[in-house]
């Protein structure tokens, strides 16, 4: 009350009470409040507008609401009654070349709950473009680092206001829109340098293990960059599977990744290299430089502590990416 009536001052009104034993309390205020000039501006609609949208949801009740409000901002929702419904749908308009830009799916579904159908779509290389909003209840909401794991790119609790759903839609689709226009000018600029590879840089074989499409596009145009071509890998799984086949010098290893994620994949490395001494597939110890997202006070010691031999936080920068390179250029020496 104290904060209300401080609020109520500052526009020049009062705040009054009127209350009833057993009946309960009726606030009002009263405020001075200037008329606007100009037109009122309204939500940025057109950045939405068109949008093709899959609402995923086992109840009924809701995923009518979804779709209602969906349509109020021009957008054209479809709905799936359950996870293996909205693999099929999501195929078939990729097949019709009306792909879903953005899905939202519900936490909790019967069969296939939200997190099983989140990384079914991120596996599958068709439909894993598609951004992903999870809709949970209280109670439920997704760690920073379970939405990375799974791919999903925001999550909002049911039952969602129209305009707190308005806002996390185009934030995700605001985010799209950078990421594209980042890789777009990370190309551009790389197409403008010169790659003056050395002898002894052009042989460096560099394998890039990163899960999500756009931050390996953007590493492997930092590396192009840089003078460097590196192979990619996905998940902890084809790292190990690639070093079998190929003797590479440097691993840029993506801490988080589904099936088997970095720290695994090192672990499971570093214990092949120890058994397998001199006969191992490729030349040990490689050396596997970390990519994480997480910045907290000890995360480096981990990856060392892991058997790793760098550490680089994320969103990988150039310069950082150019020192480690160095840093393993001049320990080799």
């Amino acid at each position: 009350m104290a904060i209300a009536k401080h609020l109520v001052t500052l526009v020049e009104g009062e705040i009054k009470v009127q209350s009833k034993a057993q009946k309960g309390s009726k606030f009002w205020f009263t405020a001075k409040l200037a008329k606007q000039k100009g037109p009122v501006k309204s939500r940025e609609t057109h950045k939405v507008c068109d949008l093709h949208v899959l609402v995923v949801d086992d109840n009924n009740t809701n995923r009518q609401i979804l779709r209602l409000q969906l349509q109020a901002w021009n957008m054209r929702p479809d709905c799936a009654v359950s996870g293996k419904d909205a693999l099929q749908k999501m195929r078939d308009t990729v097949g019709q070349g009306k792909p879903y830009s953005l899905a939202l799916l519900d936490f909790q579904m019967p069969d296939m709950d939200g997190l099983t159908l989140a990384r079914a779509i991120k596996s599958d290389p068709v439909i894993a473009a598609t951004r992903l909003v999870m809709l949970t209840s209280h109670g439920q909401l997704l760690t920073p680092t379970e939405l990375q794991v799974f791919g999903i790119d925001s999550c909002i609790i049911k039952p969602a206001k129209q305009s707190r759903l308005f806002d996390c839609l185009k934030e995700v689709m605001d985010r799209l829109a950078a990421q594209t226009s980042l890789l777009q000018s990370i190309a551009a600029t790389a197409a403008t340098i010169p790659l003056e590879i050395s002898p002894a840089f052009g042989q460096i074989r560099i394998l890039l293990a990163e899960d999500n499409n756009t931050n390996r596009r953007i590493a492997l145009a930092q590396l192009q960059k840089l003078g460097y071509a590196a192979q990619s890998a996905e998940n902890g799984l084809e790292v190990v599977r690639a070093l079998e086949e190929v003797s590479y010098d440097i691993i840029l290893m993506d801490c988080q990744m589904p099936e088997l994620d970095g720290y695994e994949a090192t672990q499971t490395i570093r214990k092949r290299e120890q058994k397998l001494g001199g006969s191992c597939p490729w030349q040990a110890p490689v050396h596997i430089i970390a990519l994480t997202a997480h910045a907290m006070q000890g995360e480096r010691e981990r990856c060392l502590a892991t058997g790793m031999d760098d550490y680089i936080s994320k969103p990988v920068r150039g310069p950082d990416l150019k020192a480690a390179l160095e840093r393993w250029k001049n320990g080799r020496n």
